[in-house]
């Protein structure tokens, strides 16, 4: 959904003009803008909050290059979801088929497997060598159609 469908929702759900509903959302936009820049947290309960992280200076890696090179220290915006909209998510992407739990621990399964295999005899432990398995060969290179 863009700006331009929100909107269009806005204004359906209030039974408004377009034009009342892009200035409600322009006004709200704008706003949480203003005192996000001037360093304010904007805290609406339940959807999340809007704030400002500050960034140090650190030394990164050129992609292309794979030289060091200073990035400046950096003021950035930074939203947090609040605990309905997380939950409003989680309930849209869940599997449709409740998760059951294990009946046994992991730490349980390890400890059987390894009382197994104190348990084998001789004869068992001396069964025949494995087959080595073929070495895969290696693709040839992609020709990227570039000319040298």
């Amino acid at each position: 959904m863009n700006k331009t469908e929100l909107v269009a929702a806005v204004a359906a759900r209030l039974d408004q003009s377009d034009a009342t509903a892009r200035s409600g959302v322009e006004a709200v936009f704008d706003e949480i803008a203003r005192q996000v820049a001037a360093g304010e947290r904007v805290v609406v309960t339940g959807f999340g909050t809007f704030d400002r992280a500050d960034r140090a200076a650190r030394v990164a890696r050129n992609p292309r290059t794979g030289k060091p090179m200073q990035v400046p220290a950096a003021r950035v915006p930074r939203f947090t979801a609040g605990q309905t909209l997380r939950n409003l998510v989680r309930a849209e992407t869940e599997p449709a088929v409740p998760h059951t739990p294990a009946t046994e621990t992991p730490r349980e399964k390890t400890a059987k497997k390894a009382s197994k295999k104190a348990n084998r005899t001789k004869a068992e432990k001396k069964s025949a060598p494995r087959k080595a398995k073929p070495h895969k060969k290696a693709d040839k290179p992609k020709k990227t159609g570039r000319k040298k």
